[in-house]
């Protein structure tokens, strides 16, 4: 295991590097990664996931609550308006 290294501005860097693909989190839908409209938006109030509405019930069809597809948390799933 490597040391970890602070760097100005919060940059944490890892000594030494590391050799393996980071996967990065794009902007957008969960599901689909388009950018949504603010008509069509779900979002998960403990993590901050954003998705469409259509993805999301296409997704979770025979659920009888909300669960986000990230957190796995039971009902934090809402409205916003906010984009």
């Amino acid at each position: 295991m490597g040391n970890i290294v602070s760097t100005k501005l919060n940059k944490v860097g890892v000594d030494p590097p590391v050799a393996y693909p980071v996967e990065v989190e794009t902007r957008g839908c969960h599901y689909c990664k388009c950018d949504i409209n603010a008509s069509d938006l779900f979002v998960c109030i403990q993590c901050d996931t954003k998705m469409h509405r259509y993805c999301y019930y296409s997704n979770n069809r025979n659920s009888n609550y909300t669960k986000c597809p990230r957190c796995s948390i039971v009902g934090t799933i809402g409205f916003s308006y906010d984009v």
